[in-house]
């Protein structure tokens, strides 16, 4: 039988039961368990083989929704389970009162020489008849606490109210923790009927304590930041999953505001006042459990601090950048960028929106991101695209790159690609196929699109490339090319136009070698237009060229692209074009804009593709062979460097020769 616990709760209770500190323990067990299950289980289905597409994220984010509301019911259910029917049958087959003790007289000898055997004989009858007794009491004792256990089973469990995938799994240890916290029944609970009916209510309360922190430890243990996009390592069914980025941003902003609700709701409920209220009463349900909100310390279980955070902290977490700004000074273009403001919980600036906490970006206008009828044929009848959403401040600078191309494609009059891949799609329009998510976060596969100023964008009749010679080790490092894996929040290489002679990392991860495709090629496909009264084609290589430059011209912290020639060349073409401006303009704003934009250009692009793959902007990376991406500094969009934007004028006017 379990002993009592020490102190008042010794002295206060009727029945045995756990140790303050098994109490806790399990509880903090089961909230770990919740943490590791929920992140494991929810990444198998966004990331079912390590990544995801649009498609799996959106797919596992609807079944989210719908546990997710189906759990909610089941916790309330679980809550207002009838705890005092359940119990109310418990202790009715006690005696009542307890037979007496039976005390057995000795009678005085008749024959001196039987003294000794009779006072034996009385004494191994009384013997006998105490353990008789005492064995008929222990019988009693463990049959009251076999009816204990038939009570709770009557009650219905946490796991068998939940439905799906998802919840089953945080809650499956949820029963077998209850049957673990069971009490036992000592004699005292035997005594009297009036003690059987204290016991019986003791018994209610403590099971209504124990569901009220089993709900407590599983709300604070679903991990909503984690799911967001913060790093996590969980180990769940002999898998362990370490994930640098998160699992989905939309899923876990969406998540946050449902614990919260749901958190808010149970401290609705009459049970949790009520036995909040029974555990501020007694001194020896206090040992175990604090109804404090604002509980520190770690002995008794703070059931109602943990409630207290998921209903209020959540709120905070999504609206933390909004409440905290923080304006970080511009990076001049063309100078190495120096870290500027203070990170972590004070404020949050430019770059952290997005990335170290939720922010609420617009919908991309359809104008702008241009959806021809490929993209339209796989929207029909689906949900809105999740990936979509953009600063105000970036899209106005996409719209710069795309004022840039539709300029030169009027150059061009008739300009046309043929076969076209779709019917609409022959006249090279630039199209954004990513952008971020709606509060930022984990968006899977594009791992950097998290802060509102990232783009892919496609020029369908240009791309896809195709890898010419598949499986060659580029030289560097050693056994091959290298590439650095950067830890999370470090800034990537080339992450902006502006970065010179950075300091090598001690932090980052030993480089790893990798097999690059040695040569890309184009698809065939003819790219016409009219030139006077004839027609003059262009290769999907000069086109590409072109809408790199077109990037370029608005200040981008970073362009990827698979082919590296056709970067390079691009870079080179367009400072060629700008040092033929310097030195002629009128006006000195003129000329001062032109140098600007000449000393960002300033350093030739190698021909070769560099061993870190890098030049300023320009990255090279072969899973970009399908579209260009390109980001820009949220701080400088911001907080525009001096003189730019009266550079971003000047190009404006002097598209014709800078994309000539």
């Amino acid at each position: 039988m379990k002993s009592h616990l020490h102190g008042a709760i010794a002295a206060a209770s009727l029945l045995d039961y756990v140790p303050a500190s098994t109490f806790r323990a399990e509880l903090a067990k089961l909230k770990k368990h919740a943490e590791n299950a929920f992140l494991v289980t929810y990444w198998r289905l966004v990331k079912p083989k390590g990544t995801a597409q649009a498609h799996q994220r959106q797919t596992a984010h609807v079944q989210l929704v719908t546990e997710t509301q189906a759990f909610k019911t089941a916790v309330l259910q679980y809550l207002n389970a009838d705890v005092e029917e359940a119990v109310s049958g418990v202790f009715e087959a006690m005696p009542r009162p307890l037979p007496p003790r039976v005390e057995l007289q000795i009678p005085p000898p008749t024959d001196p020489k039987l003294e000794e055997a009779q006072r034996r004989g009385a004494e191994r009858a009384q013997r006998l008849a105490a353990e008789l007794q005492r064995t008929t009491f222990a019988r009693g004792l463990a049959k009251q606490d076999a009816a204990i256990q038939v009570a709770h089973a009557t009650l219905p469990t946490l796991d068998s109210l939940v439905v799906g995938r998802l919840y089953t799994a945080v809650v499956r240890p949820a029963f077998q923790l209850e049957r673990r916290l069971l009490p036992s029944v000592p004699e005292i609970a035997l005594l009297s009927e009036r003690l059987a009916a204290e016991a019986r209510a003791e018994l209610a309360l403590w099971l209504r304590l124990v569901r009220l922190c089993v709900v407590a430890a599983v709300l604070g243990g679903i991990p909503y930041r984690k799911v967001w996009g913060e790093p996590f390592a969980a180990s769940f069914q002999n898998q362990v999953i370490k994930d640098d980025e998160g699992v989905y941003g939309t899923s876990g902003y969406w998540l946050s505001g449902q614990l919260q609700a749901l958190a808010t709701d149970v401290r609705d409920q009459q049970a949790f006042a009520h036995t909040r209220d029974d555990v501020r009463e007694n001194d020896w349900l206090r040992e175990i459990a604090s109804a404090d909100d604002t509980a520190s310390g770690t002995s008794p279980f703070p059931f109602a601090r943990l409630l207290s955070e998921v209903a209020f902290e959540p709120g905070l977490w999504r609206s933390w950048a909004r409440m905290h700004p923080r304006i970080d000074a511009a990076s001049a273009p063309c100078r190495a960028r120096l870290a500027v403001g203070a990170k972590g919980d004070i404020s949050v600036g430019p770059d952290e929106r997005g990335r170290t906490f939720p922010f609420q970006y617009e919908r991309i206008p359809e104008h702008l991101w241009n959806p021809g009828s490929r993209d339209r044929k796989r929207l029909e009848g689906g949900p809105a695209p999740d990936h979509l959403f953009a600063r105000p401040l970036a899209m106005d600078r996409y719209r710069l790159v795309k004022r840039n191309w539709d300029f030169w494609r009027g150059l061009h009059r008739g300009l046309a690609a043929k076969p076209a891949p779709e019917k609409d799609e022959g006249t090279l329009e630039a199209r954004i196929t990513a952008g971020s998510l709606e509060f930022g976060g984990a968006h899977p596969p594009h791992t950097a699109h998290r802060n509102g100023a990232h783009f892919d964008v496609v020029v369908r009749g240009v791309l896809p490339l195709t890898c010419k010679t598949k499986g060659v080790m580029l030289p560097g490092g050693e056994g091959g090319f290298t590439v650095v894996n950067q830890p999370a929040g470090k800034q990537a290489p080339g992450d902006s136009i502006f970065l010179l002679n950075e300091p090598e990392d001690p932090t980052m991860a030993p480089p790893e070698p990798v097999k690059l495709c040695a040569a890309f090629a184009y698809p065939v496909v003819a790219i016409t237009y009219k030139d006077g009264g004839g027609t003059k084609a262009l290769s999907p290589r000069a086109v590409a060229v072109k809408m790199i430059q077109c990037v370029l011209l608005t200040f981008p912290s970073q362009i990827l692209f698979a082919d590296w020639p056709t970067l390079a060349d691009a870079w080179n073409q367009l400072h060629a074009n700008v040092a033929m401006l310097v030195g002629s303009q009128d006006a000195q704003e003129d000329e001062d804009a032109a140098r600007q934009l000449e000393e960002c250009l300033r350093d030739a692009a190698p021909k070769d593709l560099p061993e870190e793959r890098v030049h300023r902007c320009l990255v090279q990376d072969d899973a970009h062979n399908d579209h260009w991406h390109l980001s820009y500094m949220p701080h400088d969009l911001e907080q525009l460097p001096e003189g730019y934007e009266n550079t971003l004028r000047w190009i404006g006017r002097k598209l014709p020769k800078l994309l000539k």
